[in-house]
């Protein structure tokens, strides 16, 4: 079951064009970037959603072919979940289709991703965290 929206990601050309933003603009924190693999972030607490600014570090890496086919924008929508397998099952039952094969997971949480073409159109990622 879903327990709420965890955060939303947005892939951006410059995590240092959005920090300007968020300080003098949205008037929020703005984290120093992390990133490994092939883009980085900074996660940002805008009110009382938690929202992910990817930048692409590899240009052929997911969040710089996203910025070349679709430009600047909403990459994905991450929803907290009690059961990951539970609902990662009843989600393919239903015909959903997984980005990659199986549940990725990391100290601490696991997650998994649902293709767009079956989720009209948006990336949908499911996290179980403090496992």
């Amino acid at each position: 079951m879903i327990k709420h929206l965890d955060h939303i990601g947005v892939a951006v050309k410059s995590l240092d064009s959005v920090k300007e933003v968020a300080l003098s603009a949205f008037k929020v924190d703005f984290p120093r970037p992390e990133g490994e693999g092939d883009f980085k972030a900074s996660w940002v607490k805008m009110g009382n959603i938690l929202v992910e600014f990817m930048e692409p570090i590899a240009e052929n890496g997911v969040i710089g072919k996203f910025l070349k086919n679709r430009g600047e924008g909403i990459h994905h929508l991450c929803f907290e979940v009690d059961d990951i397998e539970a609902e990662v099952e009843s989600y393919l039952a239903q015909g959903l289709e997984l980005v990659k094969p199986g549940i990725m997971g990391w100290p601490g949480w696991r997650v998994a991703f649902f293709h767009p073409k079956s989720t009209f159109g948006m990336l949908i990622e499911l996290v179980q965290t403090r496992i």
